[in-house]
Order: C-alpha cells, then structure tokens, then sequence
C-alpha cells in the first residue's frame, strides 16, 4: 500500500492586487497628512520620549480632532484591515462574505468598543481626566502603528515569499501597543488614584474580553483551514 502524504499547501489567492491598491491608498493618505501637518512625525517622536506629556502635545503640536489626525485614524483601520485580510487569506479560501465584512470592520470595532468603553467609566466612576488620558493614549498609539504598518505593508508586497516574517511582524507590532496601552492606562489611573475596582473591571471588559473573543474568532479560522486542507 502506497504512503499518502499531506501536505497544507500555499495558495494562490485571487486578491493579488490589494496589497498594490493598498500601498497606494496608504501613500496618499499619507500625502495628504504630510501637506496638512508637516510635523506630524516629529510629534510621535516628542510623545514616546515623553508620554506624560501627552495632554500638552494634543494641544500645542497636534491636536486630537484637527483633520490630520482623522486621516491617521483611518489609515490605522484601513491597514490594519489589510494585513488582517492578507494573513488570513494566505491559507484559509475566503468565500464567506460575512467573514469578510467580519475582517474588513474588526479594528473599527474593536476600537468603538473599547473608547465606548472607557466613556462609560468615567461617566460611571467620575474619573474623566484618567479616562480622556487613556482615550487619547489609544487613538495616538493607534495612529503611530498605522504608520508603521504601512511600512509592513510596502516591504510585504515587494517580497511575497517572506510572508511568515511580515505576518509575525505584525502580530509583534499589535502585541507590542497592546501592552504599551495597559500599562500606560493602568499607570494613568493609578497615578490619579483611581479606585482598584474600576481598574479591575476595566482589565475584564476592555483587555480580557476582546482577548479572548480574538482566541474563539482564531480558533475558528483554523477549523476553516482544515476544512479546505
């Protein structure tokens, strides 16, 4: 009796052209930021040397709701989007439309909830300043990993065949702000000397769950990839 073999083979996936649509995308969103805000990445550097400075910054180099600001948001849900998209999709055959509309608006989501979130507790608790400060943690955390995932993206459409190293990067990226975030939040509210209850339940709402909705959301694209194997 002959020995059968599988194998998970790489396949050729029929979205070859986003990355090139999305490299472009991404440089003129960033085009765009650069004509309107010259010092957009000097602020970035001002803020990692000094992240308790973060309220001065937003309001003397770079505020919050200037458009500018609206353009990096979007460029962070754009290419978070497609790398999330290009990840999957590298393995598991996307027919589902549901699976992706799921990818495509995960980041929006994830980050309505967690800034709905954080709105509740400080209507709940009367801790606004230690929540507006985590809320404008997020949203510049965010904004400078979207830039940096366009890099991600640009050297991944350039070099296919290095896939499992960009796609590691990326998780090591979104792993690397997770972290940053939690401790910077957790250090802004005990520096304002918030409750510890409000801190717990803010560890279970706003980092364990979407942990763990992650891991089930993980768990099922792998049964899908064995399914197509």
């Amino acid at each position: 009796m002959n020995e059968i073999s599988y194998h998970l083979i790489e396949r050729n996936s029929p979205f070859q052209w986003i990355p090139f649509a999305s490299i472009i995308i991404c440089l003129l969103i960033l085009a765009f930021i650069r004509q309107n805000s010259p010092n957009f990445l000097y602020f970035f550097f001002k803020y990692f040397h000094s992240p308790y400075q973060l309220n001065k910054l937003t309001k003397e180099e770079f505020e919050i709701g200037n458009i500018s600001s609206y353009f990096l948001m979007l460029l962070f849900f754009f290419n978070t989007s497609i790398l999330i998209f290009l990840s999957i999709d590298k393995h598991v055959q996307i027919n589902n439309n549901y699976i992706k509309t799921s990818v495509i608006i995960f980041p929006t989501l994830l980050y309505m909830w967690t800034v709905g979130a954080l709105k509740f507790f400080s209507w709940i608790s009367s801790e606004r300043k230690s929540m507006n400060e985590s809320i404008k943690t997020i949203i510049v955390n965010n904004q400078f990993v979207g830039i940096i995932q366009c890099v991600i993206l640009l050297f991944w459409t350039f070099n296919p065949q290095l896939f499992s190293y960009f796609q590691s990067t990326f998780i090591i990226v979104q792993g690397a702000m997770w972290l940053f975030i939690l401790i910077r939040t957790i250090l802004i509210s005990l520096n304002n000397s918030m409750h510890w209850y409000y801190i717990i339940l803010y560890l279970c709402t706003l980092e364990i769950l979407p942990l763990c909705l992650l891991i089930i959301g993980v768990h099922r694209l792998d049964m899908i990839k064995y399914l197509h194997v």
